[in-house]
């Protein structure tokens, strides 16, 4: 039972670690696009 819980409890950090890494990346892809479309 315990083991349940421990795994909703990892997805539901995993999802908000996941969310905040995917939002860092599509800054950093912008901010290259916008570097390879000055030169």
């Amino acid at each position: 039972m315990s083991n349940t819980i421990n795994v909703s409890e990892r997805i539901r950090y995993y999802n908000s670690f996941i969310k905040s890494v995917t939002a860092q990346i599509s800054v950093d892809i912008g901010a290259k696009s916008c570097k390879n479309n000055e030169t």
